[in-house]
């Protein structure tokens, strides 16, 4: 699991550094605090025909209601996703699927002994 995490930390990264560097502050709060830290997704700019809308990620010590994105616990290691949606970037479960996706790839390969996998 804790490569998953980590994964999709790089991942996050990636697509979305934003919320990215927000989770990483909020897990910092809630190892601090030894508490349960939300993450709140607000629209910072609406968007209209020609713009896309322009979204500002918070730390939170309440529960944030439809704009309560996801939910982390540093004690227990836990991530809730809740209104957590494909623009924000990819999902654990996401992320998993591919590495073990990748990893029977890599099985296959090496007992067919092709493409230079040994």
């Amino acid at each position: 699991m804790a490569t998953v995490r980590n994964e999709w930390f790089n991942d996050l990264n990636r697509v979305n550094p934003q919320l990215h560097n927000t989770l990483l502050e909020s897990l910092y709060l809630s190892r601090q605090h030894r508490r349960e830290v939300f993450i709140l997704k607000r629209t910072f700019a609406a968007g209209n025909a020609t713009q896309a809308a322009v979204f500002l990620y918070v730390p939170s010590w309440e529960r944030g209601g439809p704009e309560n994105l996801m939910s982390v616990d540093f004690g227990t290691r836990t991530f809730l996703l809740d209104h957590f949606s494909a623009d924000d970037g990819p999902t654990m479960e996401q992320v998993r699927d591919r590495l073990f996706d990748t990893q029977r790839i890599e099985i296959i390969k090496r007992d067919l002994g092709i493409f230079g996998v040994k």
